[in-house]
């Protein structure tokens, strides 16, 4: 999973083996079981072994809409005085119950299924402010999220750039930070320098290009950015353990 963010929240159940997954700083181990929640606007990516898991992503604000006894409890979510827990694992029976709810009324789409998810999810944040699963927002957090939203940006650039020449006193142009301390405040919250991040995001669009398109292994790399295919094949070990082309070959067999 590639570091992304986005302004709704969302809920991640890992359902097969094991995710690390990182928000912002902090890096959670989660397992088969485990409950993500992703407050409005996180950065987050992460690496799955061996995992299969399924997500939610949802808008807080179209739960406000249902009078005022709803709204005195979601505005506290909406304004950010408060923040969900990030990490519940399978021990929080009350909380996976009502997911597993949530989830399985997603997946079956029976009739007037909205209806039943909408519910759902009230039912799971009244579990989360009766049981006082969440956090004030202190001033700190709050100073420490808007650091965070500087990269926001340069996350965004690189998506729909990386394929171009990208240089460090680029991307710490954007953010108006010297190039030493972008790429020291880079690495603090995306556990990656920022080239190494470029390369990462290069090398994760190139296995998509292997998987799917009929294109060369120098064609793919030119594609993602690459303009030297030995560097290339180097660089795509180093991240994946095999070569391009072994990856190439895999996906061809019958």
């Amino acid at each position: 999973m590639s570091y992304h963010w986005h302004k709704e929240c969302e809920i991640i159940r890992i359902l097969e083996g094991q995710f690390s997954i990182s928000l912002g700083e902090i890096t959670y181990h989660t397992k088969a079981g485990d409950l993500i929640f992703i407050n409005e606007g996180t950065i987050h990516g992460g690496i799955p072994r061996n995992c299969l898991y399924e997500c939610i992503v949802f808008d807080l604000k179209s739960l406000l809409m249902h009078g005022p006894a709803m709204k005195q409890y979601m505005t506290q979510l909406t304004r950010h005085s408060i923040l969900v827990q990030n990490h519940f694992s399978r021990d929080y029976n009350d909380l996976c119950e009502a997911a597993n709810r949530l989830f399985q009324t997603m997946n079956q789409k029976a009739t007037a299924y909205e209806l039943n998810a909408v519910g759902a999810l009230y039912s799971l944040f009244g579990i989360i402010f009766q049981k006082g699963y969440y956090t004030e927002n202190t001033e700190n957090q709050k100073r420490h999220a808007k650091k965070m939203a500087g990269l926001k940006p340069v996350l965004e650039y690189i998506d729909n750039h990386y394929s171009e020449d990208l240089t460090l006193d680029q991307l710490a142009h954007m953010t108006g930070m010297s190039p030493k301390y972008f790429c020291r405040y880079f690495k603090t919250f995306l556990h990656k320098t920022p080239m190494d991040y470029l390369n990462y995001k290069r090398i994760e669009q190139a296995c998509y290009e292997l998987s799917v398109l009929d294109h060369s292994v120098t064609e793919t790399g030119y594609n993602c950015g690459f303009h030297d295919t030995s560097y290339f094949i180097r660089t795509f070990k180093k991240y994946k353990g095999i070569t391009p082309n072994q990856m190439k070959q895999n996906h061809e067999k019958p």
